[in-house]
């Protein structure tokens, strides 16, 4: 309980620099979302691809299942020395890039296929480092209907390493802790039950990757946690999750990807397959037709756009411009949902949902290369929590929460 304890005490700190600095930006947070409103109607579109360049020569792995499935935690990329390797995308279900060995290494640069330009990196968990903490606040918002405020103060850390590369064999440890404190004495409205001062999402994970000599790619990804005001309080709070995948590539060029996804704290909490093809026509466009579902278009080594969709209601589009090596801004629609076991709940898979929806603008700083500063802000708004199983349940000790701007700074640091 350390890094429980650590963050209780780094929140109330923290929350005194937020709160100071943006009872001066709130002027400035409000001419910025007139700014989104306006570029945010540029078309957007994504895939989360990343893949070697001919040039790069390290493997490089993206997040599993990154802001599809809400339920895992964020990110991490690991960049490890290696040799030339002809390009072929093997893109499995836990989104991780690997060059195909099995491909003739004495064919000539030029008859090898161009590969898709991934969308450049930005926003929440959009820089894939191994080590990364964001700090956000959301200030006071009415509570519909009960004559009370709610404000939202978060942390969340992440963190990842591998403990084995050994061809064809990779084994990736990872983990996070993310926190919610709230200042607010709302009640539920059915149960009439506090609504909590704080929640906690706890995990750590290991994935296990296989390389097959001809060309496929397999893998499991585990992990255990426990999201909850009480975290580890009682046995019932612990969430186990896994994902299974195979990779089949297909003319050198696409990509099947097969899977079996069990995400309990998900909007889908039974296991469920997964299908998709992952098409490449072209250096500026890759889509990923099936669950998820994913399309990304880089017209520019400049601009890039990204959208992506899975069950039920989990949607991101974002709008990305480099203007030099070092800074990046964005625009991006979000509709997210998150959920917690509340440890004094009456039946064990009744959980306590979060859903909102954001429209966000953010700007990004690189120094050296291993260290960036992510500074955001945007608009929350249809931000509402309820007790139950499921969406279906929604409207049940439903507590809607007014919409309003926030304001978030990430840090991400690559060894």
């Amino acid at each position: 309980m350390i890094f429980v304890n650590l963050f209780r005490t780094t929140s109330s700190h923290v929350q005194l620099y937020v709160n100071s600095i943006l009872e001066h930006g709130r002027a400035a947070t409000g001419v910025a979302m007139a700014g989104l409103i306006l570029i945010g109607t540029i078309p957007t579109a994504s895939a989360q691809i990343l893949a070697p360049t001919p040039q790069d020569t390290s493997v490089q792995l993206a997040q599993p299942w990154p802001d599809i499935w809400p339920e895992p935690m964020q990110p991490t990329e690991i960049e490890t020395p290696g040799p030339y390797i002809p390009y072929s995308p093997v893109i499995t279900p836990a989104s991780v890039i690997i060059p195909n060995a099995s491909l003739n290494s004495e064919m000539e640069p030029a008859s090898l296929p161009k590969k898709p330009k991934a969308p450049l990196r930005v926003g929440k968990g959009g820089d894939r480092a191994p080590l990364r903490y964001r700090v956000q606040w959301q200030p006071a918002q009415e509570v519909i209907g009960q004559n009370q405020e709610l404000d939202v103060f978060e942390q969340d850390f992440q963190f990842g390493a591998p403990v084995y590369m050994q061809t064809p064999h990779m084994l990736i440890f990872s983990g996070g802790i993310r926190y919610h404190q709230f200042n607010t004495e709302a009640v539920f409205p059915d149960s009439g039950n506090p609504f909590p001062d704080e929640l906690w999402n706890i995990r750590i994970g290991k994935n296990y990757i296989y390389n097959f000599a001809n060309g496929w790619t397999g893998g499991l990804n585990v992990n255990i946690g426990s999201a909850s005001d009480q975290p580890f309080g009682d046995l019932r709070n612990y969430n186990f999750g896994a994902i299974g995948f195979v990779t089949i590539p297909v003319y050198d060029r696409d990509a099947w990807n097969l899977a079996l996804v069990y995400m309990p704290m998900s909007q889908i909490p039974f296991p469920i397959p997964s299908v998709a093809y992952q098409w490449n026509p072209s250096e500026q466009f890759s889509m990923n037709i099936g669950l998820p579902f994913e399309v990304s278009y880089r017209p520019t080594e400049q601009l890039s756009f990204e959208a992506s969709y899975m069950l039920l209601t989990t949607v991101h589009a974002q709008t990305t411009y480099r203007w030099t090596e070092e800074w990046k801004s964005y625009v991006a629609f979000d509709w997210e949902n998150q959920s917690w076991f509340l440890d004094q709940r009456i039946e064990d898979n009744e959980r306590l949902f979060l859903y909102e929806m954001r429209l966000v603008t953010g700007i990004q700083k690189r120094f050296k290369n291993n260290f960036t500063i992510d500074v955001t802000t945007g608009y929350v708004f249809d931000r509402y929590f309820f007790n139950g199983e499921g969406f279906g349940d929604r409207d049940n000790d439903r507590i809607e929460i007014g919409a309003g701007p926030f304001l978030a700074i990430e840090g991400a640091l690559r060894f």
